[in-house]
């Protein structure tokens, strides 16, 4: 984890992705979540540089959570003081092709790369 905190650090913005099922990001994206409280120091104020980028990328086949994940990503940022800058991502995600036949979402994932490098 050494390694990925000083990325982390280093970059000028994390892009978090997960697939949904049964209505959360999976165990993994949640453990690497918790992993980011090396981040916090007493009293919650983070160490991350003023700035730093955040996108969420998510898929979901049923269901529509995309509340929760807002609400998940706004609080994140707000913990660790980054800048949300959007989330892509939708459900009914299934079949192999529903991303390339979505203009809007990639056009969503488009502008949101632009605003992580630019």
């Amino acid at each position: 984890m050494v390694q990925i905190y000083r990325a982390l650090l280093e970059a000028d913005g994390i892009v978090l992705g997960s697939p949904i099922y049964m209505g959360y990001v999976t165990a993994q994206t949640k453990l690497f979540m918790d992993r980011l409280f090396a981040f916090l120091r007493p009293g919650l104020n983070s160490i991350f540089p003023p700035g730093k980028k955040f996108v969420m990328v998510y898929s979901q086949g049923g269901g529509d959570d995309r509340e929760m994940i807002h609400g998940l990503v706004q609080r994140l940022g707000r913990i660790l003081g980054m800048q949300v800058k959007g989330i892509a991502g939708g459900n009914g995600m299934n079949d192999l092709n529903t991303v390339k036949s979505n203009n809007a979402l990639l056009e969503e994932a488009f502008r949101l790369g632009k605003e992580l490098v630019g």
